[in-house]
């Protein structure tokens, strides 16, 4: 990041490269709340990731990683449910966001609204 601003060519990206850095952060404490090992696994892949690009001076190619990033954090938001094991052993709880969208067939054919309402119970009772 720190060469983006030596090259004033490229110093109006590097808000744009440390934005979706540090919303990719966020994104996985709030995707892998609670689930230390990922948390852990997810911001070092984050690091990684922008490192292994950091010296990247193409516009062009600036503009796609950022375009990846983006995509990742949509993906992240939308697609990752965590589930749990319940105490009885037989049973999962599924935390759900606004945002996500399972692909879950809870059986019947529900409308959006429908689902979003009555996913929770579902959830909860989806045996193991």
């Amino acid at each position: 990041i720190f060469e983006l601003f030596s090259n004033p060519t490229l110093s109006f990206i590097v808000p744009k490269v440390l934005h979706w850095y540090k919303r990719l952060l966020r994104t996985r404490l709030k995707v892998f709340k609670g689930d230390e090992e990922v948390l852990i696994a997810s911001r070092q892949r984050i690091r990684d990731e922008f490192n292994r690009n950091r010296s990247e001076a193409d516009p062009e190619r600036l503009e796609k990683l950022l375009g990846i990033a983006r995509e990742t954090d949509a993906f992240l938001r939308q697609n990752i449910i965590q589930g749990s094991l319940r105490n009885d052993g037989s049973t999962y709880r599924f935390r759900l966001t606004d945002e996500t969208t399972p692909t879950i067939d809870f059986g019947e054919s529900k409308t959006k609204k429908g689902a979003r309402a009555g996913r929770k119970n579902d959830a909860e009772s989806l045996k193991g």
